[in-house]
């Protein structure tokens, strides 16, 4: 996080709040970050210093008019204009942040070793929206068969590792420690 996509993230929050269209402009973000990730086609054309920033702008009104809203083309063609078009993931990130700091929302990593059962991912989430005093928390599964068992839950930069691995690896510390 660069305090120049955070400055980005942040006016462009207030201006997304001011019209009542936080989450539109989240989405759209997604769909922008998409298309001008590293090594896009048409990020490597934003950057060609063989168009002109005329033609780049109209090519960025062409390919996202109708698709985001007017309030992510402007963000999008100022950031053209100021030599900041490739920091729109880090905006989005930053405006990420900001949007679930406002709307209490927690973000979690559950890994296990196997497929866990939604049931089994509801009641990890609720706890931890109890614990947190979230409205909500958005989950993301992921599997790492080298857990052996158990889970490792990332909230933020909180890690909380219950696998068999994690316990394993303790152990080995305490015994190497003695």
């Amino acid at each position: 996080m660069s305090q120049i996509s955070q400055r980005y993230a942040e006016a462009f929050y207030e201006a997304a709040e001011a019209q009542g269209k936080q989450d539109a402009c989240l989405a759209d973000l997604l769909t922008c970050s998409g298309v001008l990730s590293a090594g896009s086609s048409f990020l490597d054309y934003l950057l060609n210093p063989k168009a002109t920033l005329s033609e780049k702008q109209q090519r960025i009104r062409e390919v996202f008019h109708g698709e985001v809203e007017d309030l992510t083309q402007n963000l999008l063609l100022l950031m053209l204009q100021k030599g900041r078009i490739t920091l729109v993931p880090e905006v989005l990130n930053d405006y990420q942040a900001i949007h679930d700091s406002r709307k209490n929302v927690i973000r979690m990593k559950i890994t296990t070793a196997y497929e866990a059962e939604p049931e089994l991912i509801d009641r990890i989430a609720e706890k931890f929206r109890k614990q947190y005093d979230a409205e909500s928390v958005q989950v993301d599964v992921d599997v790492d068969p080298d857990l052996i068992g158990g889970a490792i839950i990332v909230i933020g930069d909180t890690m909380y590792d219950e696998s068999v691995r994690g316990k394993l690896q303790a152990l080995e510390t305490e015994i190497n420690a003695e």
